[in-house]
């Protein structure tokens, strides 16, 4: 089992995370895709570990990250998403409004600077809610990058309990300690709900040994663990409820201590993967990103698409399924099209290139003029018949001949018409030539 627990912390990819991910990306279209009803809200309940988990995992592989100096490319990577997936959901809800109230009025809702300092202090895109995420880990991989430079993580490590009871407080306790609520944006952001998990993670990647060997044999502890917090997840949504007491930022107590379990437990696992765990894992290091990011388009098309059918509630019992699946495809097909255009782009410059490259066949000339003089030498009529070993170099007594690379980098000789003093002592000691005048190679100006 020691044997085990070091091939899961070996070098390559940790597999059971790729399932993960998928499993996480499928909780989160089930919050914007629900099973209808109340036993559908509650199950809610359970799903909100998926966010916590996606910073969970950034965080337990940035020490990996820094190890292998790629933070700032994985901080361009997230900016260049975060734009993707903003311009995207622009032209997504412009595209709404332009069959609707009109572009104008969405423009005008939409841009506002109220809306803007949202989404630049809160992460709180205005064009579509579950965006903040990438704001928020953009946020964070930046923070974190900066604390380290000074050294400061074990302060964060210091706040981080502190940052997740202020989400409590002012998300979904705000009601039963404080008397009234607040917007949830407040708290769901990179402060209360990136940093704090991010770390999480981080601390966890630490003490994986430790937490390996203590659970490796105790799996189905850890399942029971997983269980307890579920039902306690539900237990406080259920009392809340009940007293009038339930705010709208759907984070409990429990939900912490669950995506923590959870987390351990696929960590634990490591890299042995089932049939179905390998389709999994495929699904969550290939897609799950995009999924998250393009599953509420399909959410409103197939809601649109099953009401105008008449079959609104059919489709609500299996409409996270639906919506999971075809976003997959849609996922998919992008990345196939992208690979042949990428393909195709890349096929075109090399046959470009290969047209415009015309290299060099005989012996190059500096400052060759019409002048009546003897013949210039003839090292060379084809690169064949040189090798380039630099023996016409060392013993032209001028320096008229110098070794200069080709349009590939090798070196070839090339003669300076002005210095040469045509005495031929290059065509005499070049391997290749032989017999100069029987082969030709002394030829008229």
């Amino acid at each position: 089992m020691r044997a085990e627990q070091s091939s899961l912390c070996s070098s390559g990819r940790w597999n059971s995370f790729d399932v993960l991910k998928a499993i996480c990306a499928f909780l989160i279209v089930r919050i914007h895709a629900p099973f209808p009803g109340g036993v559908g809200q509650y199950f809610v309940a359970l799903t909100r570990i998926a966010v916590p988990i996606f910073f969970m995992i950034t965080g337990f592989f940035y020490d990996n990250t820094v190890q292998r100096d790629r933070v700032a490319k994985q901080i361009k990577k997230i900016f260049v998403l975060l734009l993707q997936a903003n311009l995207l959901y622009f032209l997504w809800k412009l595209f709404l409004a332009m069959l609707g109230s009109g572009s104008n009025d969405y423009i005008e809702t939409t841009f506002t600077i109220k809306a803007l300092l949202k989404f630049a202090f809160l992460n709180e895109s205005p064009f579509n809610g579950h965006l903040w995420y990438l704001g928020a880990i953009l946020y964070v991989l930046i923070i974190v990058a900066l604390v380290d430079r000074c050294n400061g993580r074990n302060l964060l490590y210091a706040i981080m309990p502190l940052l997740l009871i202020g989400d409590l407080i002012l998300g979904k306790y705000s009601i039963l300690i404080l008397g009234r609520e607040f917007p949830y944006i407040i708290v769901r952001n990179f402060l209360f709900v990136g940093l704090p998990y991010f770390y999480i993670g981080a601390l966890l990647y630490e003490h994986r040994n430790g937490i390996a060997e203590v659970f490796n044999h105790k799996r189905t502890h850890l399942l029971f663990t997983v269980a307890v917090f579920a039902v306690t997840s539900l237990l406080e949504r259920f009392i809340l409820v009940a007293y009038a007491l339930n705010a709208t930022r759907d984070h409990y107590v429990s939900t912490t201590f669950l995506a923590i379990a959870v987390f351990i437990f696929f960590m634990i696992k490591g890299k042995r993967l089932s049939k179905g765990g390998q389709l999994l894992s495929v699904i969550g290091k290939n897609d799950s990103t995009w999924v998250y990011i393009i599953h509420p388009i399909f959410v409103t098309v197939l809601f649109k698409v099953s009401s105008k059918i008449g079959l609104a509630k059919e489709y609500g019992i299996i409409q996270p399924i639906i919506v999971f699946i075809i976003s997959i495809m849609a996922v998919e097909i992008f990345r196939k099209i992208k690979s042949n255009l990428m393909n195709l782009y890349g096929n075109r410059r090399t046959r470009m290139a290969r047209k415009e490259y015309k290299p060099h066949h005989s012996t190059r000339y500096k400052h060759k003029t019409e002048d009546g003089k003897k013949a210039l030498p003839e090292l060379y009529e084809n690169r064949e018949n040189c090798c380039g070993c630099s023996a016409c170099y060392a013993v032209c007594p001028v320096g008229a001949i110098s070794m200069e690379p080709d349009e590939e980098g090798f070196l070839y000789p090339t003669v300076d018409a002005e210095k040469c003093i045509r005495c031929y002592k290059c065509l005499k000691v070049c391997a290749f030539k032989g017999d100069q005048k029987k082969k030709g190679y002394i030829k008229a100006v």
